[in-house]
């Protein structure tokens, strides 16, 4: 073979070699582009939708009134001032200070979901016309906001739709932030029938009788 075939084998064989780089790289190019694409599709669709729609601290709160279909009650700060609560629908029942304090806390910076509809026309089609329930909260500064709760979603039964005072804006909540809204007076009221003593403070029991009407002994 003379040097000039070898010449030309060898140009042959080096162009081929680079043919084929250009194209691996084209080929990688175009699918990290497609990876960067698909990477910020990503990212914009678990964008946080959620919306404060009670921007004023729990601590400012002095009083919430419900309304649901178990009736009325109303939650109230003490006259002193003080992060004590009462509800006088429970009559003579002790309320759970735990539950009172967490329904309270639970409206600090409240957020909706998402936003779902603005300048609503029907709001019978979110349950809205007729609340399931409505809260209002009052503030030390005299200021009041009421939130009614509508008909639960159903595209996912776990949230309702809400709205504020008298707006056609509509939005989406958890319902297990609105339960303390909707539940009856009764959930508020203290269930222990005997306060265990401390480990120190055990008093002497003498006899128990149990009577039972279908046994003799």
């Amino acid at each position: 073979m003379n040097g000039k075939l070898q010449g030309i084998i060898i140009c042959g064989v080096t162009a081929a070699c680079l043919v084929g780089v250009m194209a691996f790289l084209n080929s990688t190019s175009g699918k990290s582009d497609a990876d960067s694409s698909s990477s910020s599709t990503a990212a914009v669709s678990s964008q946080d939708e959620s919306v404060v729609i009670l921007t004023k601290s729990s601590d400012d709160i002095t009083s919430v009134k419900v309304s649901n279909e178990h009736g009325e009650y109303s939650v109230n700060k003490s006259e002193s001032g003080k992060s004590t609560w009462s509800i006088p629908e429970l009559g003579t029942l002790n309320a759970n200070t735990t539950a009172e304090a967490s329904m309270i806390s639970n409206l600090d910076g409240f957020k909706a979901k998402k936003l779902v509809e603005e300048n609503v026309e029907d709001m019978s089609k979110y349950g809205l016309d007729k609340p399931t329930a409505d809260l209002t909260v009052e503030y030390s500064d005299g200021t009041a906001t009421t939130l009614h709760v509508g008909s639960v979603s159903p595209s996912n039964e776990r949230y309702s739709y809400v709205s504020l005072d008298d707006e056609k804006t509509v939005y989406m909540v958890m319902g297990t932030k609105l339960s303390y809204y909707t539940d009856p007076v009764t959930a508020y009221a203290n269930l222990t029938l005997l306060t265990k003593p401390s480990d120190d403070d055990w008093p002497d029991y003498g006899k128990e009788t149990v009577t039972r009407k279908d046994l003799d002994y």
